[in-house]
């Protein structure tokens, strides 16, 4: 495993995303064997248990949503030592992306173009990740002690992992993958466990999903399925989590897409209300946002878009119609900007007309990007794109004098060339902007993904179709906590606090999470 991390090292430095997770592919037997030594070898003595556990807790953090650290990393090196090179290599990824976009959404490409296009779109990627390649393989090693500095006094550090056992020569048990979890405190050895199959713990989540979204669901049957699954995912890792306060909750698989905090535990309570829960894409964020960029523009906003759409009175999720490219006015959105600015007086504000592309293009790394609007996920089908990245986005304003509504979509692929190095935090009002493919080891192919890599070190997404009128009323909640200098993550929690005192079912309070850096701004 030391070798192949040598190896690791100095291959992911270069080439394009494609060929970084090709190359994690061909050695992805190594972290198995790691995973499996641990979790299927209970029974041992306690030193080579404990050895075992550090391995692979140590495997995890090498390997887990490891292309997404050297992309996001690649570009921000390039972003802080920007040369004249590098702006045009940025400007012309940029071009070709948002002409991807503008093809597919359109229907105006032949295959033959479209496959034209990301050919040279993974030329570009290519070439930008060999421009910092020399500070990627300098880049210090990843090491248990070095990420448990990072990790809080009354914190727990969760990773969970979804594994295919190594099948030893001559050794039989049961096929397919599995779901594990391994819980790191600031102090002390990694402790975790097998969680059991991949396939049962699907199926609860899919009923979990469900449940949350079904707002006529009564209460103590959206309490038994939330249950259910906590027994499964929770209840086991609770006596290694101990009287943690808060959180840092690294899923993997199927679990990137639910709310912890919706989960029940023993005593009838919202996990809300017993602990402040974060969400990393592995605990080897812990490193990155030890040292944080600085913004380079105060706080901006964009909301209430003028889509060129009637009014619908009927209307009221930020669900966006992909079907007719028709974008209803949502008006909760301008009574959410009344709120915001309040709390953010200074704040750049983009609305209507102006609420579109190229004013987000603009911008320049700054501290709080708040963007209200209609989202999207496309689900995997064959008349949706083949880039998972072109399958989410938000919708803008379209420029003055377009008639396509389709030219103010913006993709996950493109925002993910926007230039947020140094934006604190980046909240996404909007549906399902948390949403994506999910790739196991890698996390969520959509736009919290493209945020990371533009450089954000903190946002606030939703897992679902939310309401219009309890997210302006969520965020009004969520800034005022924020203006009293509480943290991110807890400024959220209390927010959704409030509403559960309003709303008791989760899917009016549930749906946002935070992820990324927790604590107040500094």
């Amino acid at each position: 495993l030391e070798i192949e991390e040598k190896s690791l090292i100095l291959n992911i430095a270069t080439g394009s995303e494609q060929q970084k997770l090709d190359y994690l592919e061909d050695i992805r037997q190594g972290a198995n064997r790691a995973y499996f030594l641990y979790f299927q070898g209970q029974g041992r003595r306690a030193t080579e248990q404990k050895a075992a556990a550090r391995l692979a807790m140590t495997t995890l953090l090498r390997r887990k949503g490891r292309t997404l650290d050297a992309l996001s990393r690649s570009l921000d090196t390039l972003r802080e030592r920007l040369q004249p090179k590098d702006q045009a290599l940025l400007e012309e990824l940029t071009a070709a992306r948002t002409r991807l976009a503008r093809l597919v959404f359109r229907a105006g490409g032949t295959p033959e173009s479209l496959t034209q296009l990301e050919t040279q779109i993974e030329a570009l990627e290519r070439q930008l990740s060999n421009q910092s390649s020399d500070y990627q393989a300098q880049a210090q090693p990843i090491t248990l002690t070095s990420v448990q500095a990072q990790i809080p006094a009354k914190a727990s550090l969760i990773e969970w992992i979804r594994y295919t056992p190594y099948q030893p020569p001559g050794v039989k048990q049961a096929p397919g993958e599995r779901y594990a979890a391994l819980v790191l405190k600031a102090n002390g050895d990694p402790q975790g466990l097998d969680l059991g199959t991949a396939a049962a713990i699907d199926r609860l989540i899919q009923e979990f999903r469900a449940a949350l979204r079904n707002r006529t669901l009564g209460t103590a049957e959206l309490k038994r399925v939330a249950r259910a699954l906590d027994q499964r995912i929770m209840a086991p890792l609770r006596p290694y989590v101990g009287d943690s306060q808060q959180l840092l909750l690294a899923p993997d698989s199927n679990l990137n897409l639910i709310p912890f905090a919706a989960l029940v535990d023993e005593q009838d309570r919202y996990l809300l209300t017993r602990y402040t829960l974060s969400y990393l894409s592995s605990g080897r964020d812990l490193l990155r946002l030890a040292t944080p960029s600085r913004p380079r523009q105060g706080a901006v906003i964009f909301a209430n878009p003028d889509f060129g759409s009637p009014p619908d009175p009927t209307t009221e999720s930020r669900q966006a119609d992909l079907v007719n490219f028709t974008f209803q006015p949502l008006p909760g959105t301008a009574q959410e900007v009344l709120a915001i600015q309040a709390r953010l007086p200074q704040a750049q504000v983009f609305t209507g007309t102006e609420a579109n592309k190229k004013s987000l293009y603009a911008l320049r790394g700054p501290q709080v990007l708040h963007i209200a609007t209609h989202g999207f996920f496309l689900a995997p089908a064959p008349n949706t794109p083949r880039n998972t990245l072109l399958r989410s986005g938000l919708a803008l304003a379209a420029p003055p004098k377009t008639a396509s509504a389709t030219e103010g979509i913006l993709t996950a692929l493109e925002a993910s060339g926007l230039d947020l190095y140094g934006t604190q935090l980046a909240v996404l009002s909007a549906c399902d902007t948390g949403l994506g493919e999910v790739l196991n080891g890698e996390g969520v192919y959509g736009l919290r993904r493209s945020l990371v890599m533009a450089g954000v070190q903190s946002q606030v997404i939703s897992l679902w179709k939310v309401s219009d009128d309890q997210t302006h009323l969520l965020m009004d909640y969520f800034y005022q906590n924020l203006e009293r200098g509480k943290g991110r993550a807890e400024s959220l929690r209390e927010a959704q606090l409030s509403l559960l005192k309003q709303q008791p079912h989760p899917f009016y309070w549930a749906a946002f999470i935070p992820s990324g850096a927790w604590q107040s701004f500094k």
